[in-house]
């Protein structure tokens, strides 16, 4: 179980990575509170949780919850030096 958390951390990291520079005013990532590598690493990155969604999505039948997470390119750029 470990090593699926962190391959889905690794995943959203890389994916976070490939998307600056961009040229939109902020970036968003739409998490599962359940997946606790992923939203590991976009706390760790400083991405701010904006909302907590209840039962908004639902998969295989049963309704699950939402974070979402917010970062402005300003901050993303003070924070990586360019």
């Amino acid at each position: 179980m470990c090593r699926l958390l962190f391959a889905r951390a690794f995943g959203v990291a890389a994916d976070i990575a490939d998307l600056y520079p961009v040229y939109v005013s902020a970036h968003h990532r739409r998490l599962d509170p359940l997946n606790a590598g992923s939203v590991g690493v976009v706390e760790r990155l400083r991405f701010r949780r904006e909302a907590h969604l209840l039962q908004n999505d639902r998969f295989d039948g049963t309704w699950g919850d939402e974070f979402i997470y917010a970062i402005l390119k300003a901050e993303w750029e003070d924070r990586q030096g360019l």
